[in-house]
């Protein structure tokens, strides 16, 4: 991975404080566990459940991000070239507890996408608290439901619908993407949560990416410190907001396999 640490072995393995401290920071935000408190030096260990809007649990762990390591049996490190593809099952949801149901149609079950990609245990749904300052779950979501695919562990592609009762979380996620497109990037503080550019732990750029089919958004997020690259696209649909990320432990893909399983441009919504 670029940067200025060196990743070659597990984190739980002999890490140093600080590379768990800033890895840990970014994931935490990344897979969506924003608010779970980050203990630095405790290497290896598993996050607890990210809380729901209404304080109740989200049933997820983070991956296992130290074995999407360049030493991880010298495997090819990206899949960026979605040329020659295949249909992948992502397998059984996550679906949000006591929801209505309501979002489970609305995410892909089978996406095309270049080999070795494979269906993922889901990890979520996720309460997601900010895209570039905009809270994307004003309230407690009526559904929520995630599927997710994995490139050899070292790439992870989720898809992830949150419907409401109301239209405010189609204006939150209207209102997110307004917001990135003038957002050059943020901090992450300890926590995980957002904070100012330069003002916390980390600082992630957030970069526009063209191509996007009508009514989605698309950008990258480059993890200054690390090298992590996340790809992200979002969708206002009605009743809330569809949300596709495409994490690079590795930081060597490009957009081009979230761009191709957006809906419009190869999915299978």
């Amino acid at each position: 991975m670029p940067g200025a640490h060196d990743f070659g072995a597990p984190l739980g393995k002999g890490c140093r404080m600080e590379i768990a401290a800033t890895v840990a920071s970014t994931a935490l935000r990344w897979f969506g566990l924003v608010g779970v408190a980050v203990v630095v030096g405790a290497c290896g260990t598993t996050s607890p459940p990210a809380p729901g809007p209404d304080g109740t649990p989200v049933p997820g762990a983070l991956p296992d991000a130290a074995e999407g390591t360049a030493a991880s049996g010298g495997r090819s490190p990206s899949a960026a070239d979605p040329t020659t593809t295949s249909p992948v099952d992502a397998g059984e949801p996550g679906q949000m507890p006591g929801g209505d149901g309501t979002a489970l149609g609305l995410v892909p079950e089978v996406l095309e996408l270049p080999p070795d990609w494979s269906a993922a245990p889901p990890d979520g749904p996720h309460y997601r608290t900010e895209v570039c300052g905009v809270q994307l779950d004003p309230q407690q979501p009526v559904d929520a439901v995630q599927r997710r695919w994995a490139y050899l562990d070292a790439e992870y592609l989720e898809s992830e619908v949150h419907l409401f009762a109301d239209d405010r979380g189609r204006q939150a996620a209207a209102a997110a993407l307004e917001a990135v497109a003038s957002c050059p990037g943020y901090g992450v503080a300890e926590d995980g949560s957002e904070t100012a550019l330069g003002a916390g732990e980390l600082d992630v750029t957030v970069t526009q990416v063209p191509g996007a089919p009508d009514g989605w958004a698309v950008w990258s997020e480059t993890t200054e410190e690390t090298g992590m690259v996340r790809h992200v696209a979002l969708s206002p649909v009605d009743g809330g907001w569809h949300w596709m990320s495409h994490v690079d432990l590795l930081g060597r893909a490009g957009p081009e396999v979230i761009l191709a399983s957006l809906p419009g441009t190869g999915s299978e919504d």
